[in-house]
C-alpha cells in the first residue's frame, strides 16, 4: 500500500514573497491547480486531477522566510483516496516537478528573462503598432503612385 501523506522542503535563495508568486505561475504549468494561495502566511493549497494510478492528490506547500533573502518550501502531498497501491510513486513525482519547475522558473527570473506583464503589453503594442505603420507606409506609397500616375496619363 502507498503511503497516504508524504513531505519534503527545499531551500531557495530567493524572498519568501518572490517564491510565492512564483508558485501561483508554475503550479498551474505543471498540471497543479492552486486552490487557495494565502501571501500573508505563505501557504499555497492545490489539487492535482485523478489520473490512471492515482485518484488525485493534495498539495500544500508553505514557504517560511529563513534569513535575510532566502527560504525554504516545505511541501506535503496527499493522496485524496488512501491506501492506493498504483499511486506510490505519485508524491515523489509531485516533489521533483514542483521543485525543478520553481527552480527553473526562478533562475530565469533571475537572469532576467521573465517578462513583467507590464512589459509583455508594450512589446505587443509596438509589434501591433510597427506592422500598422508598415501597412499604412505602403497604402500612402500606392496612393501616391497612383496620383503620379493619373497626372502623368492625364
Amino acid at each position: 500500500m502507498s503511503t497516504g501523506m508524504q513531505s519534503t522542503e527545499q531551500k531557495f535563495q530567493f524572498p519568501k514573497e518572490v517564491v510565492l508568486e512564483a508558485l501561483k505561475v508554475v503550479l498551474p504549468s505543471i498540471g497543479i491547480q492552486p486552490v487557495k494561495v494565502d501571501m500573508y502566511i505563505g501557504r499555497v493549497d492545490a489539487s492535482v486531477g485523478a489520473s490512471a494510478f492515482s485518484w488525485g492528490e493534495r498539495i500544500s506547500i508553505a514557504v517560511d522566510d529563513i534569513d535575510h533573502g532566502s527560504c525554504v518550501a516545505r511541501i506535503e502531498s496527499s493522496l485524496k483516496v488512501g491506501g492506493n497501491f498504483a499511486g506510490a510513486g505519485r508524491h515523489h513525482k509531485n516533489f521533483s516537478n514542483i521543485i525543478f519547475a520553481l527552480s527553473e522558473y526562478l533562475q530565469s527570473a533571475e537572469k532576467g528573462e521573465l517578462k513583467t506583464n507590464r512589459q509583455k503589453l508594450d512589446e505587443e503594442i509596438n509589434r501591433k503598432s510597427g506592422t500598422s505603420s508598415s501597412v499604412t507606409s505602403i497604402v500612402w506609397i500606392v496612393l501616391a503612385v497612383a496620383v503620379v500616375s493619373y497626372f502623368i496619363l492625364v
